[in-house]
């Protein structure tokens, strides 16, 4: 499952949760259209990972997804962002 972070709470809840740097700062980029960050989450609903996307001239692309911790990913979890991303009309790859 991926929620669409789409609030400056979403943005720093989701960082606290993972572990990482993401948090109310990137509302910037989120309101400016510039970004737009996913958390993805188990069949129970606990996050696994965080997806981020970027706005350039040929449509959204893949920034990058990380784990708890900005830790890598599982290859699961790596396909699952990779159709999300394809979704919103990302490149093919995730070239992280």
């Amino acid at each position: 499952m991926a929620v669409e972070l789409l609030s400056p709470e979403a943005l720093e809840e989701e960082g606290k949760a993972m572990g990482h740097c993401l948090g109310r700062e990137a509302w910037t980029w989120v309101f400016l259209g510039e970004k737009r960050f996913f958390g993805l989450r188990d069949g129970e609903g606990r996050p696994v990972a965080t997806l981020a996307l970027w706005r350039a001239p040929e449509g959204w692309r893949a920034a990058e997804v990380r784990g708890p911790g900005n830790a890598e990913v599982s290859p699961e979890v790596r396909a699952f962002a990779q159709e999300l991303a394809e979704a919103a009309r990302a490149p093919q790859s995730l070239a992280l």
